[in-house]
């Protein structure tokens, strides 16, 4: 099935999704407009939106792209077959904001757990005969992010962890498997989970399931952030007081380590999934 190329943003034509004309995206991504292009199959449906950091706390270069991307591809309305980014909870799901916050209710997790213990059961609340079939921790891929993330900002404090997850489970009488890969961001020393980054995941019909991988895994690999919006998020967190004062040409500089991050990212989260 040919892919074709759908850019995302405003001022330009929307596939249309659960949202309507504008496929759910927030049009107001700041002066870069435009933040992604991704390559979907005719008649499929995208809904969702990039949220950009609200406060000095979620803010930081490295948090420009990672956890801010609430995006799903699917056949139909997030259907039976799909592959899902999926943000911070806390952006999710404002009611779970305080929960994942509470260092006493969510102390230092493991990835793999926090697929297992909060990852799955928000997204599917309604699920019966669930069994995880694989629990596997990545902690290779997890020191690489953070030395990237070094590479991108000064802040020290912040500890990762890695984990891919596949899993099996009935929804409304329909039989599933589902893989799941995301990144957990902990500040040190030890004082509690942080948010989870780079969430993937992926569906189809139990027994159909193979099948679908290269459509789906064409899909992710199409995902691109635009180079615009990356400077334009930067400008707008510097006039926010969110990061330091920055040249022009520190500004580019660091919109292109930025978008290498995303892909190199995104070539180790394709790897595990597909």
């Amino acid at each position: 099935m040919p892919l074709g190329r759908t850019t995302v943003g405003s001022g330009r034509k929307q596939r249309k999704g659960q949202g309507g004309e504008d496929g759910g995206y927030d049009p107001s991504q700041g002066p870069g407009g435009k933040p992604f292009s991704l390559s979907v199959p005719d008649g499929w449906q995208i809904s969702g939106r990039v949220t950009g950091a609200r406060s000095a706390v979620l803010a930081g270069p490295a948090h420009i792209i990672a956890g801010k991307l609430d995006l799903a591809v699917s056949p139909e309305s997030l259907g039976a077959v799909f592959i899902r980014w999926v943000p911070e909870l806390s952006l999710l799901n404002e009611n779970r904001s305080s929960l994942l916050q509470n260092k006493a209710v969510y102390p230092t997790i493991t990835a793999v757990q926090f697929i297992q213990q909060i990852l799955f059961p928000v997204l599917h609340r309604n699920s019966e005969n669930v069994q995880f079939t694989l629990l596997r921790s990545l902690p290779q891929a997890a020191q690489r992010y953070q030395q990237r993330v070094l590479g991108l900002q000064t802040d020290r404090t912040l500890l990762y962890d890695g984990g891919i997850c596949r899993v099996t489970y009935c929804e409304k009488g329909v039989s599933f498997e589902e893989r799941l890969f995301t990144l957990t961001e902990i500040q040190a020393p030890h004082t509690g989970l942080k948010g989870n980054r780079e969430t993937v995941v992926i569906r189809a019909p139990l027994h159909e399931f193979e099948q679908w991988l290269p459509l789906l895994g064409a899909v992710h690999r199409s995902l691109k952030f635009s180079g615009d919006w990356i400077e334009g998020e930067i400008s707008r967190q510097m006039k926010a007081g969110m990061l330091g004062s920055r040249s022009a040409k520190d500004i580019q500089t660091l919109a292109e380590k930025l978008a290498a991050h995303h892909e190199q990212t995104k070539a180790e989260i394709h790897r595990e999934l597909f």
